[in-house]
């Protein structure tokens, strides 16, 4: 399948979604960096708007780019990786990347995996897509992003989102303290296909 088939056969999945404008809702009166208007939450526009950030399917993710892998589907382990290859699949949708754990340096110590691409979800530098040409999540969206000090991935929520700092507030899933400053490069929406995974989990 071309990739311009492919490309339209996702878009015509979610073609009921709604405008990617900002919507004023309000601001957050205990946000401590900035008063500011927030965007309605919306789980489905991410994948199709701004030139597709996180969907990759038209397209081969280059090596050495950075990207989140879903490496354990048991333990729900999404973790920041950095691309290795892509393994095409002839005749059918889709293929394979194999990776590497972005936090190890030494090549002999280097742990790798091969996943579906369904299970990749790219991470452009802000450098290469600023935030004004990102999604803006909205308040209340889940999303996977960074926990501070390590290369893990979390299910966290938006509380608002920091123009200024290029970053969002949010809560973390099982989290002590109240919200975490997270940059946008590290914040993407969970793929539709993976939602499941986290529909029992509750974010306090």
């Amino acid at each position: 399948m071309a990739a311009s088939e492919l490309q339209s056969d996702i878009q015509t999945e979610f073609l009921e979604c709604s405008s990617d404008e900002e919507s004023p809702i309000g601001s957050l009166q205990n946000d401590p960096i900035e008063q500011q208007a927030i965007p309605e939450a919306n789980d489905i526009c991410p994948w199709i708007t701004f030139g597709n950030v996180w969907n990759h399917f038209d397209r081969v993710l280059e090596p050495n780019s950075l990207a989140v892998g879903l490496t354990d589907i048991d333990s729900r382990m999404w973790i920041q990786v950095r691309i290795v290859n892509f393994h095409a699949r002839d005749g059918s949708r889709g293929g394979k990347y194999t990776v590497r754990d972005a936090d190890v340096e030494a090549e002999q110590q280097q742990k790798t995996w091969t996943l579906d691409a369904g299970k990749i979800i790219p991470l452009p530098t802000l450098s290469d897509l600023s935030l004004s040409e990102r999604y803006i999540f909205g308040r209340g969206t889940r999303v996977l992003a960074l926990f501070e000090g390590t290369t893990t991935f979390y299910l966290a929520e938006i509380i608002t989102v920091n123009h200024s700092k290029n970053s969002y507030w949010l809560k973390f899933q099982d989290d002590e303290i109240e919200m975490r400053l997270v940059s946008a490069e590290f914040v993407c929406p969970i793929p539709i296909q993976w939602q499941h995974m986290f529909e029992k989990d509750i974010i306090r």
